[in-house]
């Protein structure tokens, strides 16, 4: 059982040095917590100082295979990065509670992710040849092409076989999800009604005022954020029961 709080919030990937400089562009966020936006708007060598050393510091373990500081690390230095960009004064005591919160939050989210990432391989889910490389392609076309990605992953000191590694390892959680989401996720569950959509709206434009726009104008995009909460909540339910199920020592 997990003898630690759960968290709220996922982020469907695993945890491996490299796979965290690509992340944003091969996996896909479920839940998103604003911490792991923004990799692909810096040079891959932004963070790769970070991996000058392997740190050997455990900070959980999830049924035995653990999850290393230097995990952590790269995903919170990332959002303090996008902090120093939107002006904010990361030396303030404001901050540093915040900066707090938003480290377990992360830590949350890698404990999902391996915990979808095991019950992947109990599935026995495999990735194909050609899915690899689907996905390698979709990276490629996200850095603007083969060239500007061979670029930056030399810079980084990173191969292209190391990427093709990680992406890999991710595949099998990312299809865990596809396939649990067709077995329990009807139609139905998802269906959104008019009153839903109004009071989502009502709380928005009071927010924004006229640059919202008119409901109709933005009925559809809404429509589609509740139903992609919707689903966000049945996923969410589904790692709770792995939480439940699982031997979570964290160690921060």
């Amino acid at each position: 059982m997990d003898n630690e709080d759960k968290g709220n919030n996922i982020n469907v990937s695993l945890p491996r040095k490299t796979l965290y400089l690509i992340a944003a562009a091969v996996i896909i966020a479920l839940v998103a917590v604003g911490a792991f936006s923004g990799f692909l708007d810096k040079p891959l060598t932004a963070l790769q100082g970070m991996f000058q050393e392997e740190s050997q510091e455990v900070v959980a373990t999830v049924n035995g295979e653990e999850i290393a500081r230097e995990e952590l690390e790269v995903m919170l230095e990332q959002q303090k990065q996008q902090y120093q960009m939107q002006g904010m004064d990361l030396d303030s005591e404001d901050m540093s509670d915040m900066l707090e919160q938003l480290e377990r939050q992360i830590l949350d989210s890698l404990v999902a992710n391996l915990l979808m990432a095991q019950a992947a391989e109990e599935k026995g889910i495999s990735v194909s040849e050609e899915e690899l490389e689907q996905e390698y392609q979709d990276l490629v076309a996200q850095f603007g092409g083969e060239e500007e990605l061979n670029q930056q992953l030399e810079a980084a000191g990173i191969t292209r076989e190391e990427i093709k590694e990680d992406i890999a390892r991710t595949l099998p959680a990312q299809k865990y999800m596809e396939s649990y989401k067709e077995e329990n996720i009807s139609e139905e569950d998802l269906e959104v009604s008019e009153e839903e959509l109004k009071a989502v709206y009502d709380q928005y434009s009071a927010q924004m005022g006229e640059e919202f726009g008119e409901f109709e104008e933005v009925k559809p995009q809404l429509e589609e954020d509740l139903k992609r909460q919707k689903e966000n909540e049945v996923l969410q339910s589904h790692v709770e029961e792995l939480r439940e199920e699982a031997e979570i020592e964290i160690k921060l």
